[in-house]
């Protein structure tokens, strides 16, 4: 009986000690942002809630309206409002502005890829849907959003003063939203992705994983462009992490001949997904329908 009660236990002791190692192979820093306590229905287009307020206005607009509009179309679900159950990374890749786009989702030992097949994910502006007045507020919101905090030339300033009075609307960020939406057009053609999975085994799993965690990625700021000086359209992306505590989020721009830690982390995974392969063979199709 002794002996009996012995076994039974180290048996849970062993259970025990696989459960609470159970994931432990995957290492995740410390960083990022807090999800909210509570929102409302309405933040449940904010894909990037817990940045909202950190990065400047115009950005935080321009991002906002961005994400709605991309995962929408791609029918993703939003990162930034509640707690993952375990660890995931989301890659939007967008190289060049070529009009490609795709998004890579790293979570449950694979990695699901949604890549651009037809049509325009996001829509572009046809001013002819607008009224003459909400085509030069559109135009101001473009150019100077936010309007109460322009402070270059004063001929400039003075002018938007005047606006903003005559028009109160164009100090509201809902306005801008307005119009956007109204004026946006996705084309002809209609829109269409194309969904793939790759399996990993644990081992490739957690490497990835830890490749990004060890890259620098959370203690990134949420924008992050320095490579001033060089190419005009240069590659870009853009990664969101999100654990059982925190939200991150990382624009980036890729830089000439980028050697820091978190390109070459990021560049694996496209290799890996062969992204930049389908991007060329996209390219390619593109080309050919234009000749």
């Amino acid at each position: 009986m002794q002996r009996l009660l012995i076994i039974k236990l180290i048996l849970l002791i062993l259970v025990s000690a696989c459960q609470h190692n159970k994931g432990a192979d995957i290492y995740i820093p410390e960083g990022g942002y807090n999800f909210p306590k509570s929102f409302a229905d309405k933040d449940t287009l904010l894909y990037i809630y817990p940045i909202k307020d950190i990065i400047p206005t115009r950005d935080s607009f321009q991002f906002s309206t961005y994400s709605e509009f991309l995962y929408k179309s791609f029918n993703e679900p939003n990162l930034s409002l509640r707690p993952t159950k375990e660890l995931v990374y989301r890659l939007i890749y967008q190289p060049g502005f070529t009009g490609y786009v795709a998004i890579l989702t790293l979570q449950d030992r694979k990695m699901i890829i949604k890549e651009l097949e037809s049509g325009n994910a996001m829509p572009y502006i046809e001013s002819e849907r607008l009224d003459s007045s909400e085509q030069e507020h559109l135009r101001l919101f473009r150019t100077y959003f936010p309007l109460n905090k322009y402070s270059g030339k004063a001929w400039t300033k003075k002018y938007l003063d005047s606006m903003t009075k005559l028009y109160p609307e164009l100090l509201a960020a809902n306005y801008y939203r307005t119009l956007t939406i109204k004026a946006a057009t996705w084309g002809s053609e209609p829109f269409s992705y194309n969904k793939r999975e790759i399996s990993l085994e644990k081992g490739k799993y957690d490497y990835f994983m830890n490749l990004i965690s060890q890259s620098g990625y959370w203690k990134m700021k949420p924008i992050e462009h320095n490579c001033i000086g060089e190419a005009s359209h240069p590659d870009g992306y853009v990664l969101e992490g999100a654990t059982q505590k925190k939200y991150n989020f990382v624009d980036y721009t890729e830089c000439l001949n980028d050697s820091s830690r978190f390109a070459k982390a990021v560049k694996e995974l496209i290799e890996y997904s062969k992204l930049e392969e389908n991007h060329r063979k996209w390219n390619d199709q593109l080309f050919k329908k234009k000749k």
